[in-house]
C-alpha cells in the first residue's frame, strides 16, 4: 500500500497570490492556434468577388505583389476593410438569404503550418520558419 498522500491541485495554484500559466501550456496553445491559420483569407464581399484569396504572407514581399498579402509595415488599401461576418457568425436575425455570409473555416488541426507561416518575411537573422523560431 502506498504511503504517498494525494495532493489536491489547489495546494499549488492560488490565483489570489500570483496567477501564472505554465510555459508548456502557453507553447501548446500557440502551436494549436498556429496550426489552424489558413494560407489566405477573404476580407469582405467586394474583395471576395475580385480577389478572393489574400495570403497572410508572401515569401518575398515587393511593391508589385503588395495587394496579394496581409503582411504589415504598410498602410492597407481602404477597400480592404474587414467585414467581420467573414470571420465570426454575425448575421443578425432577419438577414435576407442573399446577404448572409458564412464565416471562413479554420484549417483542420494537423501537424503542418500553413504556407504563409513557413517563411516569415522580413526576418534577417535566425530561422524564418515560425515553428523553429518558437523553439
Amino acid at each position: 500500500m502506498s504511503t504517498r498522500r494525494r495532493v489536491r491541485s489547489s495546494e499549488f495554484y492560488r490565483p489570489d497570490e500570483a496567477p501564472f500559466i505554465p510555459i508548456e501550456w502557453s507553447a501548446a496553445a500557440y502551436r494549436y492556434g498556429h496550426s489552424q491559420i489558413r494560407d489566405s483569407y477573404n476580407l469582405n464581399p467586394f474583395l471576395a468577388a475580385v480577389n478572393p484569396d489574400i495570403e497572410i504572407f508572401v515569401e518575398t514581399p515587393t511593391e508589385e505583389n503588395r495587394l496579394r498579402h496581409l503582411g504589415g509595415g504598410r498602410q492597407l488599401p481602404a477597400f480592404w476593410t474587414l467585414d467581420w461576418r467573414f470571420f465570426f457568425s454575425q448575421n443578425p436575425p432577419g438577414t435576407p438569404d442573399d446577404q448572409r455570409v458564412t464565416p471562413q473555416a479554420t484549417r483542420l488541426l494537423d501537424v503542418r503550418l500553413s504556407r504563409g507561416l513557413r517563411f516569415l518575411p522580413g526576418i534577417t537573422e535566425g530561422p524564418r520558419f515560425l515553428a523553429k523560431r518558437n523553439l
